[in-house]
């Protein structure tokens, strides 16, 4: 069983996101986090455990962290903060949600904040979404 614990298994769990991502049709960019720099010059640190798989497929973005070094009392549950592309109108729909496994926040409909308990969840979580995503079930155009 693979866990964000071993930097072994971090490295392994990002491979496995990207190569979904690359089947699905999404882009993936992976982060080692202990070598990334910022474009302001800035980084995390070499002492950094975290490899973060920053994701972008039609209208949806979401980052997923796996992070070795994070104080969590849930070992291997996951965050996914799904949002809409800078400067996209288009809205969330209750489908993506269900495929989330999450509400749609109800106001501007631009976010879902999603939770997968383990990394086999995990991957079937971002599967699902990228599904509805690509069947046009996932978003709809502002009326306004």
């Amino acid at each position: 069983m693979l866990t964000e614990r071993r930097k072994a298994d971090r490295e392994e769990m990002a491979r496995q996101v990207a190569a979904l991502c690359a089947e699905m049709g999404a882009t993936c960019e992976v982060r080692d986090m202990a070598t990334y720099v910022y474009s302001d010059g800035s980084d995390a640190g070499k002492d950094s455990r975290e490899i973060r798989c920053l994701i972008e497929i039609g209208e949806g973005c979401v980052g997923i962290e796996f992070d070795g070094g994070h104080f969590n009392t849930m070992k291997d549950c996951f965050c996914m903060p799904w949002n809409t592309v800078m400067g996209s109108k288009a809205r969330m729909t209750s489908a993506f949600g269900t495929a989330v496994g999450a509400e749609v926040n109800p106001f501007h409909q631009q976010k879902c904040m999603g939770f997968a308990d383990g990394f086999e969840d995990l991957l079937e979580r971002l599967r699902a979404a990228m599904i509805c995503i690509n069947a046009g079930e996932a978003f709809k155009e502002d009326a306004a």
